[in-house]
């Protein structure tokens, strides 16, 4: 007896896409427009990026992947730029996230999550010294569509449940800004290795810096934050950083958490109730920097280790502080602390990620880094 399924993957192997289709799929994975208009439909339409892409029919995808190998598909997950599975990763496996993602907060969060993922590969390839400028240039245009739906997709979000708007803007910078800084780190060797993380390190730049400036800064790194050339981004990356964690008791360093909030009376229930949540989800964020700090410490340099238990010290000493000044009702106060905390431990997280995937001790000249340019703009800062 003939296997279905056998026959099923036989025929599925001789569908092709026409040259539009074909076309449409890389301008989907690289971020730009097609250049071609679409001429008369494929038969074999309902199998086309297009029909993916409007997703008239999204679980067709999940039965694709079942059909391509759920080993295939895993595989692919792992694959980076150049590899003979990332396309499978990039136009099978993350339509299929998207698709699934059915509340505004869930898309939003798919569209941050791969926007860092498109960084993340930058990183790798950068470390390798594999990363070429056109590679860079085509992880830049990606990162920048799903850091923009991210963006949008947030903003409708914020009619609804301002809370959440602020944890997903949050989340994003705040991780946004650690990859800065690595990806100043990384951003040397060859020519074409540093052409390429500078073109994915100018898109971070482009959304972080200016936010993450407080807004006392000199008018001359406003403008330089605004204008910046990739061959500049690499000193203005680390400003952003140190500018957006190491600012605790700067009221202005939470200007953009503070203004994605509901107005609140003083003292009243929505003030504390916001304060609670943010030390939750602090909390929360600090025991996941924990544990993988603890599950990689031992592939991590000593110097490394004591940098980032220093992190913590600090850290714990932010939500420690929080809880005093919420119990004696200073919920503004509480809520300016647990944020910080919450920025400092998403950003010691991503860091520690990305440790984990490189060989060469990074920990340390990022932290280092920060404390050094922290210093430099405090210094020019008015008082």
């Amino acid at each position: 007896m003939e296997n279905p399924l056998h026959n099923l993957k036989n025929e599925a192997a001789k569908l092709a896409m026409t040259p539009a289709e074909k076309s449409a799929m890389k301008a989907r994975i690289f971020g730009a427009p097609s250049p071609q208009a679409a001429p008369k439909q494929s038969p074999y339409f309902i199998f086309s990026f297009q029909f993916v892409q409007a997703r008239v029919l999204a679980p067709a995808m999940v039965l694709l992947v079942v059909f391509v190998g759920a080993s295939t598909a895993g595989a692919a997950q792992g694959s980076l730029p150049g590899d003979f599975l990332y396309p499978i990763k990039v136009s099978i496996n993350e339509t299929v996230e998207i698709a699934l993602a059915t509340t505004p907060v869930a898309k939003a969060e798919v569209s941050a999550k791969l926007a860092e993922r498109r960084v993340e590969e930058a990183e790798t390839l950068a470390a390798q010294g594999e990363l070429t400028a056109e590679t860079g240039h085509a992880l830049a245009a990606n990162f920048e569509v799903h850091a923009e739906n991210a963006k949008t997709l947030a903003a409708e979000v914020e009619a609804e449940d301002p809370a959440a708007a602020t944890e997903l803007r949050t989340n994003l910078e705040s991780s946004l800004s650690a990859h800065s800084a690595i990806l100043a780190t990384l951003g040397g060797g060859t020519q074409a290795n540093q052409d390429g993380a500078g073109a994915v390190a100018a898109k971070i730049a482009s959304r972080t810096i200016a936010s993450a400036l407080p807004a006392n800064a000199p008018a001359a790194l406003m403008r330089s934050a605004k204008v910046a050339e990739p061959a500049e981004v690499t000193t203005m990356m680390a400003m952003s950083v140190t500018v957006a964690t190491d600012t605790a008791t700067d009221t202005d360093a939470t200007v953009s958490l503070e203004n994605d909030m509901i107005e609140e009376v003083p003292g009243s229930p929505e003030e504390e109730q916001r304060a609670a949540k943010l030390e939750m989800r602090a909390a929360d964020a600090l025991a996941a920097a924990r544990v993988r700090f603890d599950a990689g410490k031992e592939k991590i340099d000593p110097t490394a280790i004591t940098a980032v238990s220093g992190e913590f010290v600090g850290i714990n000493r932010l939500m420690e502080q929080g809880s005093t000044t919420l119990a004696e009702g200073r919920y503004a106060e509480a809520s300016d602390l647990f944020a910080e905390a919450l920025r400092k431990s998403i950003k010691l997280d991503v860091l520690l990620k990305a440790q984990s995937k490189i060989d060469r001790n990074i920990i340390t000249p990022v932290l280092e880094q920060s404390l050094i340019v922290d210093t430099v703009i405090e210094a020019d800062l008015p008082r």
